[in-house]
């Protein structure tokens, strides 16, 4: 129960963090209800079509393939939500050392972080993308409820962020915003600049990786299928034409090789071609 309620409050998180405002909400039940309706009929749909083709061969692989496109298809906005909850939560983690070490750079009076984000959220550059939506609302709330408490009561801000931004605050209450904002930003971009080099790195050798993986699946089905028999072939072959599209949905940045290939508005196409692939393979 314990692992469930961290995976429901995470789950809840995410979407939070996809929220942008009242009209967002409204749409987003209306994606869930459209999701849940979606999930039921693909099931009712599989366990009909397994009930009526009875003793045809392969009748519960192609059962087993309705139910999980159907569902896939009909949560696709909800995982386009959540991937795009990941990014932004990932974008907002990287461009937190940046700011802070901007702000550290020209500290004169421990007030110059809070300073950036006002610049921010009424500039029209694009520098800090991530921050811009961030401070608007941070500011808007502030301006009846204190900056801290806005922090505190905003859904839809990354953990990390949060806890920096409020030992920032705290400082200046305690009358040592130089010095913490000096201390957190060498701190931070020295950090980001591991991290940085890590994941370029991590980057490449992953892209090479699932290249090489997408490349030599089709002749390990054949293998398979020639030394295993056609019902393994085949539910391999549905695992990785249904998973493809998924792990696609729900990276916060695809791999540099990848991303020449597949962008992140024809995740859509990506389904569609997933779901071709299983009729050829039935």
């Amino acid at each position: 129960m314990d692992i469930l309620s961290r995976a429901v409050r995470k789950y809840s998180e995410l979407l939070a963090i996809s929220v942008s405002s009242y009209r967002d909400y409204l749409s987003l039940q209306r994606e869930l209800i459209t999701a849940i309706i979606g999930v039921m009929l693909s099931l009712s749909l599989a366990t009909i079509t397994n009930l009526w083709l009875g003793a045809i061969p392969h009748n519960m692989e192609l059962s087993i393939a309705l139910a999980i496109s159907g569902s896939i298809l009909s949560l696709h906005k909800i995982l386009a939500r959540v991937s795009r909850s990941l990014e932004k939560a990932k974008g907002l983690s990287e461009e937190l050392p940046y700011l802070v070490f901007m702000a550290s750079a020209i500290a004169r009076t421990g007030l110059e972080l809070v300073e950036a984000l006002h610049f921010i959220s009424t500039s029209e550059a694009g520098v800090f993308r991530y921050f811009k939506s961030l401070s608007k609302r941070l500011i808007n709330a502030s301006k009846y409820i204190g900056f801290e408490e806005a922090l505190d009561r905003l859904a839809g801000i990354p953990r990390g962020v949060k806890k920096t931004l409020i030992t920032y605050l705290s400082s200046i209450s305690l009358g040592t915003g130089i010095e913490t904002l000096n201390a957190l930003g060498l701190e931070m971009i020295r950090e980001a600049s591991r991290r940085a080099s890590r994941s370029i790195d991590l980057a490449a050798q992953a892209g090479l990786v699932i290249t090489m993986v997408l490349t030599t699946i089709p002749i390990l089905v054949l293998g398979i299928s020639s030394i295993l028999g056609d019902h393994v072939a085949l539910s391999v072959g549905i695992m990785v034409s249904l998973g493809t599209p998924v792990a696609v949905l729900l990276l916060p940045q695809t791999p540099l090789p990848l991303r020449l290939i597949i962008s992140r508005g024809k995740t859509l196409y990506v389904s569609l071609l997933s779901l071709l692939s299983i009729g050829l393979i039935v």
